[in-house]
């Protein structure tokens, strides 16, 4: 009886003694994260703003559709996060402060 509760000691022991060393390296995607070059990720390039010959250079029509959309929107209040949802975010990783501001 003495063997076997040993052995059963022993090998509760070693599977926990895996399980701990497995799964100590917690941060696998931060060290991801701190491996990409973020600066260097780029979305496309756009002219700019005084750039009118190529905006003037639009068709018609696309100009028309783009400005017509965007004037619905002119009179909309867009939300923001506070400071202080962006601090708790950080502080104990809550999104619903930030998510409620878009309803979501």
């Amino acid at each position: 009886m003495r063997k076997v509760l040993l052995s059963l000691i022993s090998a509760c022991l070693l599977v926990n003694s895996y399980a701990v060393t497995k799964h100590t390296d917690k941060d696998i995607l931060q060290k991801t994260a701190e491996k990409v070059d973020w600066l260097s990720i780029r979305g496309p390039e756009y002219p700019s703003y005084s750039d009118r010959t190529f905006w003037n250079g639009l068709p018609e029509n696309w100009k028309e559709k783009y400005i017509k959309a965007g004037e619905k929107y002119l009179d909309y209040n867009w939300p923001s996060v506070k400071a202080t949802s962006y601090l708790r975010f950080m502080q104990d990783g809550d999104r619903n402060s930030m998510q409620s501001i878009n309803g979501q």
